[in-house]
């Protein structure tokens, strides 16, 4: 083998590996978990509804994760990159009616989720939790008034 061949094949190998370890639940991006709930709005469960999670920590290099409620108000996390979960760590909570994908011409929840809870700033009552590989389940009871 020549020696080009040889660095050819080893940069091949050691890009290769990168994206293995990045693209992994433990990779450069942060640690992910399973994360799931339920979010009602006055006891009722909201339907289609999008959660977004997004890292406090991490200097805007960790990817957040979203999540769209069912019938019974059930949402599975999924991460930016299509990962199951989300990142671990201190994580900002916004729900807010519309999906995140509108382009289906879907018009929102047939209940409003009120403005305050979309908030991307300290006005937003559901504030930061903490996403721990231990915990799985998050609810969201949100109130109307």
């Amino acid at each position: 083998m020549t020696s080009l061949n040889c660095y050819t094949l080893r940069g091949a190998v050691a890009v290769l590996a990168i994206a293995i370890i990045g693209c992994g639940p433990d990779g450069p991006i942060g640690k992910v978990t399973p994360v799931e709930g339920v979010i009602k709005l006055d006891d009722t469960p909201l339907v289609e509804v999008t959660i977004q999670f997004t890292p406090v920590e991490g200097g805007g290099k960790l990817i957040g994760s979203t999540g769209v409620t069912d019938a019974q108000g059930h949402f599975v996390m999924k991460t930016g990159d299509g990962r199951d979960g989300a990142i671990v760590g201190k994580q900002k909570v916004t729900v807010r009616s519309e999906r995140a994908d509108t382009r289906s011409g879907y018009k929102g929840s047939p209940r409003s989720v009120p403005p305050r809870y979309s908030a991307t700033d300290d006005k937003n009552p559901l504030g930061t939790i903490d996403v721990s590989e231990g915990k799985k389940t998050y609810d969201f009871d949100l109130k109307s008034k």
